[in-house]
């Protein structure tokens, strides 16, 4: 019963649509009209004056009447088209309505000429009315009160050239009734009243859970249907005159199709289950060691001591539990082949807390050289399990307790866990958290269920025998842990605990920050180019999460482009679009518009935060970095993030400047221009741009100017 009351407000509302749209065919008669156009017996009835215009053309085809200007004269008068001698009623009204499309974009004038009215000297007549007209199909109505017994319904079409088709034209008397005119604006605009419809039904099917089972398929279907007719409407409007720069943009535009159906699929429904987190009581067989490796390199005592204190607790808990569990914890040291002058002090804190001190003396491998360097000379073996924690990782106590049982099953390579910033009081760690936190909460739970959770670096458990299949963590890559997960997978399964156990910092300045995503950026492309190569025998929804993953960082050239291509625009005049007018942008764009915003409320909630957009668009200057030193094959080095900020570390903060005040200077020009839709949308965008990279500047001034911080020092 529930399920059959779910489907009558659907009910109502497409029968609602299509009764409009029925009504709207249906021809009501009247002594007064002007029969529907194109009609051979019509064409009498219709006359042309060029009045001055050189090659002038009027036809019909099977469903318009056709107007070809050839060889306008840009001096002479207006061109014209009548239907005359029509009668009607003194002190009546009646209404004009047709419809109309031009190949450009145009105005064009209509209304009534009455017998005392000489048309070449009387206009503006008070009858008339000025129509915008654009390259697609429209209806318009204009209503007037008749003057004389006898008028000639006129089209003014003006100078310009190219061709103008009309359609449906009468004359009826009255106004024109709401049920023709709603149905007329559906029939129009037909992607938005799909749209409308959907909207209305849509939370009743989520609400109701009405074919739970189909509701991904339903979204993807209207996501491919709204943007193929956006796709359509763009390359009609993409100025390929000036294809050099107009195709990139068009191609930065619709990259949004991409990341949703790719994203569609992602949230594809899937019978594996995330691993239940608070099933720890399995019986736990291990038969090798537990290594627990904290990786360091600059980040100094302060950092180390409360990530050591977290790890002995957690080992304590777990050994309380296991008596006969061996685990070992080393501190692996890369201070001396970095050359920080912390190495020593880092060496006395492993002593004072009794842990294992490792010194690799050959640099090389950046992190994975640390990992792999520690796992060869403490000569682990297949049946022993590697447990990794950066210097800013503090495990919380029960963090073997919970990951360690899910090794029950063999064939399970690793458990990866989230990360998260401890430091929330700094501002830029904050945001960064928001940003990362939809890739843990979001992402990666959807990974797990389709056995593709990534190996994130830190926070993680690895089945040593895994790791040896593949000669352990590429040194070649500065994401040595994504280059490991894409080897592992084809062979093995991974688990991602959707459960925080451990808390770490996040950036603290704009420097930092900086690093992070530039590591980040390089690793995934170089992934992209080289690691997702024929061969990898990774499943066909593995590929595709890979794949999103590293093309996530190219979206620096896609935001680069449209935040340059209005900002030329409005500076040099040179755009990539023509032929566009204000209805037909709202009619193409405000389908895509609403379905991108339903599929982010529907998959994320409040998950994906306005600040982490923000920031993510903010950063596009650092991904485009990143893309460009790849290409050039520029010296790959590793650069950790900062736990600290540093006087003169804002190396990449002057470059925001720059692109603000081209920014600035563009709205203020655009101000000059011409008031229309091109002109405020380029400003807006360019406006948006400036508040994102404004952002990145105003958290790394908010960032270095807090006080009583007690995690990072200036």
């Amino acid at each position: 019963m529930k399920r059959f009351w779910s489907f009558v407000p659907i009910s109502i509302v497409l029968l609602a649509s299509f009764t409009l749209l029925l009504l709207s065919s249906l021809e009501q008669p009247s002594s007064k009209i002007v029969d529907p156009l194109p009609t051979k017996s019509l064409m009498h009835r219709w006359r042309l004056t060029n009045d001055g215009a050189r090659q002038v053309s009027m036809s019909h085809t099977e469903n318009a009447l056709h107007l070809d200007v050839h060889e306008p004269n840009p001096t002479g008068p207006y061109i014209r088209i009548y239907n005359y001698a029509l009668s009607f009623i003194p002190g009546q009204e009646y209404t004009i309505r047709f419809r109309a499309r031009a190949e450009l974009p145009r105005r064009i004038i209509t209304g009534v000429q009455w017998r005392t009215e000489n048309l070449s000297t009387s206009l503006p007549l008070e009858n008339e009315a000025v129509i915008s007209i654009s390259n697609e199909w429209r209806t318009f109505y204009h209503t007037f009160t008749a003057k004389e017994p006898w008028g000639n319904v006129f089209f003014e079409i003006g100078r310009a050239y190219r061709t103008i088709d009309l359609n449906s034209v009468s004359v009826k008397a009255g106004k024109p009734d709401i049920v023709t005119v709603i149905a007329d604006i559906l029939r129009d605009n037909i992607f938005i009243t799909f749209i409308i419809i959907i909207i209305s039904i849509f939370p009743i099917y989520w609400k109701n859970k009405v074919f739970p089972e189909w509701k991904n398929v339903f979204l993807l279907l209207i996501t491919i249907i709204l943007y193929v007719d956006y796709w359509v409407f763009r390359s009609k409007s993409t100025n390929w005159n000036m294809y050099v720069w107009a195709f990139p943009i068009f191609l930065a535009d619709i990259t949004g199709f991409f990341n949703l159906f790719f994203w569609s699929i992602l949230f594809w429904p899937s019978k594996k289950k995330s691993p239940d987190q608070n099933d720890n009581e399995l019986i736990l067989k291990i038969d090798g060691t537990i290594f627990i490796l904290i990786l360091t390199i600059n980040e100094g005592v302060s950092v180390l001591r409360p990530t050591i204190e977290g790890v002995l607790k957690s080992k304590k808990q777990f050994e309380n539990k296991y008596t006969e569990q061996q685990i070992r914890v080393i501190l692996c040291n890369d201070g001396l082949v970095g050359k920080y002058p912390q190495y020593r002090s880092v060496a006395q804190l492993a002593q004072y807390f009794g842990i294992e001190h490792i010194a690799r003396e050959t640099p090389g491998g950046a992190k994975a050289g640390n990992i792999e360097h520690a796992r060869q000379f403490l000569q682990m073996s297949q049946h022993d399990f590697m447990v990794l924690f950066d210097a800013d990782q503090i495990p919380r106590p029960d963090f073997l307790l919970k990951v360690m049982h899910l090794f029950e099953d063999d064939a399970v390579g690793w458990v990866q866990t989230p990360q998260s910033y401890r430091n929330l009081e700094n501002p830029f760690a904050r945001w960064a958290n928001e940003q990362q936190s939809f890739f843990y909460d979001v992402i990666c739970p959807e990974r797990n269920r389709v056995n593709a959770a990534p190996i994130c670096g830190t926070n993680v458990a690895i089945r040593l025998k895994a790791l040896e299949a593949i000669g352990g963590f590429p040194q070649n890559s500065v994401t040595e842990d994504a280059a490991a997960s894409i080897r592992l997978h084809p062979d093995w399964s991974s688990i991602y605990l959707h459960e925080t156990l451990a808390d770490g910092l996040g950036p603290v300045d704009s420097d930092g920050f900086f690093k992070q995503q530039k590591r980040w950026a390089r690793g995934m492309i170089e992934l992209l180019i080289f690691g997702l190569r024929p061969g990898h025998r990774l499943s066909s929804r593995q590929w595709i999460h890979y794949f999103l993953s590293s093309v996530h960082y190219l979206r620096g050239l896609r935001d680069g482009l449209l935040y340059f291509g209005p900002l030329i625009y409005l500076l040099l005049g040179y755009s990539p679009i023509q032929n566009i007018d204000e209805l037909s942008l709202v009619k193409h764009f405000l389908p895509i518009f609403t379905i991108s915003h339903v599929l982010i409320w529907v998959y994320y909630g409040n998950r994906l935060t306005l600040r982490a957009i923000i920031l993510s668009f903010g950063a596009f200057p650092i991904y485009i970095n990143a893309f460009f030193n790849i290409l050039l094959r520029k010296k790959n080095n590793f650069e950790v993030t900062s736990k600290q900020i540093m006087k003169n570390s804002n190396n990449y903060i002057i470059y925001y400047y720059f692109l603000i005040l081209i920014g600035i200077v563009a709205i203020i020009k655009g101000m000059y221009l011409e008031c229309n839709i091109p002109v405020l949308l380029s400003m807006f965008t360019v406006l948006c741009g400036i508040i994102s990279l404004s952002s990145v500047i105003f958290l790394d001034y908010k960032s270095r100017n807090i006080k009583n911080n007690p995690e990072v020092m200036v």
